[in-house]
Parts: structure tokens; sequence; C-alpha cells
């Protein structure tokens, strides 16, 4: 609109000289930019309305229970404000100041700008200008999208530690005078675990106070030999009590020592299982197995040192990206400090209603007063930490497509536009003698020369954008490169193709034809 408001610089400037009111050039250059801008903002609000809409039913799959009275998504009056000022900048922007200008300035220069050969140097000066910053600004944009998408993919396909195909979770909250005491959670767990595993319809059952994918307690924790400078600077953990034998049954891999077992039940013992992660962070130097570490926040002023018997693979615990999928996990036996709230995680040999029977059956058989809550699948668990990130991706992934797509259209606009008040040029070249060949490559030429003016600082800025953007789960140098290469191959096309193809048609003409082009 821009560029289209200039080129018609001249047509203004003639009938400034013929007389016409201010007002009215005003007005009717005015007119095209205010119906294009308005009846775009008022598509872009009902758009808008509706994903608005659809983002509410998508993030409420994201709780188990109802979402909080502030979770809600619709146009409000700030929206409305925001567009309305969108709309009013685009037509000051793209009608307003270019028709005060065109018909203030002085109509004889303006007249005297350019031939019918050759286009005005203003003009011309102004629309490699706009050509440049779309480049500039399709590269930050397309590379700085692309990157987040790439990022949140590979974020929703971490590993969590655990394989949650077939299996059931519930969650258990033992209260009440029957469970005042550790011992008596332990005889309950062992109860529960047996009857659940000897009942029809069920495999495998595993209990901890947080499985994989679960947000528990991270405490601080403390090597021993390391120091400690009045009780600050602790690293944390996540602590987890689970029962022997779990680790094992939901797939975790032993990388050193041992899996818990019988020698490890007593509220006596003290062992602990410890992820790979902690190991790389904490013992760098030797094998970590007869070492020993501590809850601080646990044991207070009495140290009760726990002796590491194992290493695991790496869990995670809660999101998988920033630094919380990072943080390393100490694994406790059930059997020697057990947890208040347990999550119950079963092999489903029979179907889901079924198996939840046979959970409330066996609850009911032990204690009537502790309810199974949170029922769901452990797959379901693991996808409402990941489905944000997945519609967050296909969000930005949708917005990366409408980026391309007016990056593209935008540039062979200008650019296409730009070539087309050059034919009068081309043809007189072609009258002078001139080659076709020599022509498109100095059009080309210049399109290369627009596109490195605008497209190395965009390259670079998107990049460093994408890198600041995905720190919460970095991008590697390679994915990085590949991203830059497709978009300098996106872009740098519309660039060529913006200028090849109007240049083509002009060189079409035959020279009389080019000359008396309007």
């Amino acid at each position: 609109l821009l560029a289209r408001a200039i080129e018609r610089g001249k047509e203004t400037a003639i009938r400034v000289a013929l007389g016409a009111p201010r007002f009215r050039l005003i007005m009717q250059m005015l007119w095209e930019s205010v119906i294009i801008c308005v009846t775009g903002g008022v598509i872009a609000v009902l758009i808008l309305a509706w994903g608005l809409e659809v983002t509410e039913g998508v993030t409420k799959s994201f709780f188990i229970e109802k979402p909080k009275f502030w979770w809600q998504f619709g146009v409000d009056s700030y929206t409305l404000s925001i567009c309305i000022a969108f709309v009013i900048g685009t037509i000051l922007t793209t009608g307003l100041l270019p028709a005060w200008k065109n018909s203030g300035s002085d109509f004889n220069a303006v007249l005297r700008d350019g031939t019918r050969g050759a286009l005005g140097k203003k003009a011309s000066r102004l629309n490699k200008v706009l050509v440049i910053s779309e480049i500039f600004v399709s590269m930050t944009v397309l590379i700085a999208a692309t990157v987040m998408s790439v990022v949140n993919y590979k974020a929703t396909q971490s590993d969590y530690g655990a394989d949650p195909e077939g299996i059931l979770t519930a969650q258990v909250l033992m209260t009440g005078d029957n469970y005042s005491e550790e011992s008596m959670r332990v005889a309950f767990l062992k109860n529960l675990e047996s009857r659940l595993e000897n009942s029809t319809g069920i495999g495998k059952v595993m209990i901890a106070s947080e499985l994989p994918g679960e947000m528990g307690a991270k405490p601080n924790v403390a090597i021993e030999g390391q120091e400690y400078v009045q009780d600050q600077g602790y690293p944390q953990a996540n602590y987890i009590s689970i029962m022997p034998g779990s680790l094992n049954k939901l797939g975790i891999e032993l990388r050193e020592g041992r899996y818990f077992n019988s020698s490890d039940d007593g509220l006596d013992k003290n062992t602990v299982i410890v992820t790979e992660s902690f190991v790389e962070r904490h013992f760098p130097e030797g094998n970590p197995i007869g070492k020993r570490v501590r809850n601080v926040e646990a044991d207070g002023n009495t140290p009760r040192w726990l002796t590491v018997v194992g290493v695991v693979e790496h869990t995670i615990h809660g999101e998988s990206f920033g630094q919380n999928s990072k943080t390393p996990s100490i694994f406790r036996p059930a059997t020697q400090a057990p947890d208040q709230q347990i999550t119950v995680a079963m092999e489903m040999k029979s179907d889901k209603s079924a198996v939840i029977q046979t959970l409330r059956d066996v609850l009911k058989s032990i204690d009537p007063d502790l309810p199974a809550f949170n029922i769901e699948l452990y797959n379901q668990t693991i996808d409402r930490y990941t489905a944000p990130l997945i519609f967050i991706t296909t969000v930005i992934l949708l917005f990366g497509v409408a980026a391309a797509v007016l990056a593209t259209s935008g540039i062979y606009g200008v650019m296409s536009n730009t070539i087309n008040q050059r034919t009068q040029e081309i043809g007189v070249k072609r009258a002078l003698g001139a080659d076709e060949s020599r022509i498109t490559r100095e059009f080309l030429m210049s399109g290369v020369k627009q596109l490195l003016i605008g497209g190395i600082p965009g390259v670079v800025v998107g990049c460093m954008m994408g890198v600041g953007m995905s720190e919460l789960f970095p991008v590697g140098t390679v994915d990085l490169t590949l991203i830059s290469l497709g978009v300098i191959g996106i872009v740098g096309g519309a660039v060529m193709i913006a200028t090849y193809v109007p240049t083509k048609r002009a060189l079409d003409m035959e020279p009389s034809q080019a000359l008396r082009h309007e």
C-alpha cells in the first residue's frame, strides 16, 4: 500500500497542478487504505475470537480438575483497543501520510523527478528500503519461529525414563490415626501391593510418592565431604519414596550397583539410588557406589546419611523442558521412609473399568476410609505436561506458515511493483540494443544485492533470537544452521522469483509496447 501510494505521487502532482482541492485528493487516496485496513481488522478480530475459544477448550485438557477462574480466554476491551491502534496506525502510515506529502509538496519537483524511461529517485530509494526491510523482518521472524517449533517438538519427544504404556495410575492419601506412624504406612503399602498383584486383571504394581512425569518435592540435599557455608548453597534434587522392585517394573534402567531389594526393608535402614544425572553433577571424579548423601530439610540438625547403592538412568519429574527437566533424582525405599500420599501404578491385563473396580475393592477391604482419586492412564499424566508444548508448537508453526506466506507475497508484491514501474526503462534499453540476458542479469543482481543487505542482518538477529528463546531446551548448531539455510532458501527464492518474473514479462513485450506502458 505504501509503495503504491508513493507510486501515485506524479499522478497527484498533476491533479494539484490542475487545481484539484487538497482535501479531496487526500480523501481519495485515503479511502483505499481505510477500506482494506478496517476490513482486515474486523476479520482479524473474528478469527481471534474463534481461536481463543478453541484455545480455552484445549487448555482445559491440561488439568485434572476444573481450571482456576483466571484461565479464561476471550476478546476484551484491551484486545480491541490494541487492534484499533494497529488499524489506525496502518491507515496513517500507508494512506494519510503519503497522501498528505504528495498533495502538499512542490508539484513541479515531483513532475521533474523521473522520466518515462526511468523510476524517480525518491520512489526508487523508498522501494529499495521497503524490500530490504521486508527481507530483514522476514528472515528474523521465520528463523525465530522455526527454532521455537523445533525446540518445542524436541521437548515433547523427551524420554521421562519410564515406560507408560498400558499403565493405570491412581493416588491414595493415608490419613487418620491408623497411619500416624511410619510403620503403619509401610504395612499398608506392602499389603496393598501384595493384594493388587494377586488380583485378576492386574500385572505389575508400582508404588511411589511420584512417578516419572509427576511433579514432586525438590528438597535441599548435602553430599558427604562437601562444605556448605552457613547452611547455604545446597543443591536440590527430586526426592522420591518408592517401593522396592518398582524401579525395575517401571522400566527405569540400572546403570551401576543394584536395585532395591528385601535387604533395604526397615525404618532403620539408610540406602538410596540416584540417577546418572546426579552422579554427573556431584560425583564426576569416580564411582558413586558407597558414597553418602542426606536430605537436609528432612533431617534438620540431626544428619541421617544415606548410602548410594545403585545408579539408574535419568528420570524427568514434571515438565520436559527448562531446568526442571535436568534436575537429578534420589530414590529412597518406601519401606524406610513412606510418604502419606502415594501414586499406585498398575499394569492392566484387562479393561480399564475392571482394573479401577479391582483397585477400589482392594482399598475398601483394607480400609474403607481410603478412596483412590485422580485415576487416569499413565500416558495421560505424561500428556498433561507435553500437551501445552504440542499446542504451542502447533500455534507457532501456524504463525510461521502465515509469516512465510506474508513474507513471500509481500516481497514479491513490492519488488514486482518496482520492476513494473521500470518497464519503460527496459523498453528503452532494448530499443538501444541491450541484450535480454544482460538486462535480466542486471535486475537479478539488484535483487541479490537487496537480499544480502537485508538478509545477512536478518539471519544474525533471527539466530540470536532463536538461541535466546531456546534457553529452556537448547537448540543444536546443526539444527540452527539447517533452519537458517531453509529460511534463506524461502526468502531468497521469493526475491529471485519476484525479480525474474516481472522482468521476463517486460522483456516479452515489444520495445514499442514497453515504451507506451503505464
